[in-house]
């Protein structure tokens, strides 16, 4: 009994995954709509939540070719290759920021060309720009740095040579450590005549659209989010919409 309960449980779950990029499929057929194919539209998807059901989000996929109904191994391979090739997304990108997939940076070498045969190597303890995977064309890394590490506190930068277990003050030890973090940008789908480049620091650079604060997002915010600033402060629009419940 056991194991046909579990059997039930798996073949549901299995049909609820197998629904779901259909209806997220159809949202976008929505949108597209809504936004016009001329325009077109971008789709950023998170690598910590949703590699498991679009195969080509896994790495151990990347480099295939989806079929030309936009299925890899009979699934949809990314959000929006169910629909028609006119009305998918422009592109597609994998945004990952949990420390569980991305690494952490530990060592920043910038490298000084002082004439066309001498390279000088200088090291860095941190960075906050946006680096090109090695060995890739459309993986980016985005590097991030706590706002504790620009404070001004006395232990606002620990962590930044050694290690908690190394410090000998029990009042170092209590204060929140410094962590550098990352966020990686991977390009899966994109026009043929455009570069992987342009998509991923138009990522990064909507990362550092905060709405509530003053750093990054660990996610690209879309900049329309604009529209809540809009609506809190309706009296500075040039025109005002008119109010229904006004007496005519």
């Amino acid at each position: 009994m056991a194991g046909r309960l579990q059997a039930v449980v798996r073949a549901r779950r299995h049909r609820r995954d197998a629904q779901f990029p259909r209806s997220i499929d159809r949202a976008l057929f929505d949108l597209g709509n809504h936004a016009g194919t001329a325009t077109g539209y971008i789709v950023y998807v998170s690598g910590d939540q949703a590699r498991s059901i679009w195969p080509l989000l896994a790495n151990r996929h990347q480099g295939r070719t989806p079929e030309g109904d936009g299925t890899l191994d009979k699934r949809p391979a990314l959000p929006g290759f169910t629909l028609p090739a006119g009305q998918r997304p422009r592109a597609v990108l994998r945004v990952t920021a949990g420390s569980e997939h991305v690494t952490s940076p530990a060592l920043v070498e910038r490298l000084d060309h002082t004439d066309q045969s001498t390279t000088k190597i200088q090291e860095r303890k941190l960075a906050t720009g946006v680096f090109l995977m090695e060995g890739t064309t459309s993986t980016f890394i985005l590097c991030n740095l706590p706002q504790q590490y620009t404070g001004s506190s006395c232990y606002a930068r620990a962590g930044e040579k050694y290690t908690r277990w190394a410090s000998t003050s029990a009042e170092e030890q209590a204060e929140t450590w410094y962590s550098h973090t990352a966020t990686e940008i991977s390009v899966l789908h994109l026009p043929d005549s455009h570069t992987p480049l342009i998509y991923g620091l138009a990522a990064a650079r909507l990362c550092d659209h905060a709405l509530h604060f003053n750093y990054r997002t660990r996610y690209p915010a879309p900049i329309h989010l604009g529209i809540q600033m809009d609506k809190d402060h309706w009296e500075y629009r040039r025109t005002v919409d008119a109010d229904p419940e006004a007496e005519i």
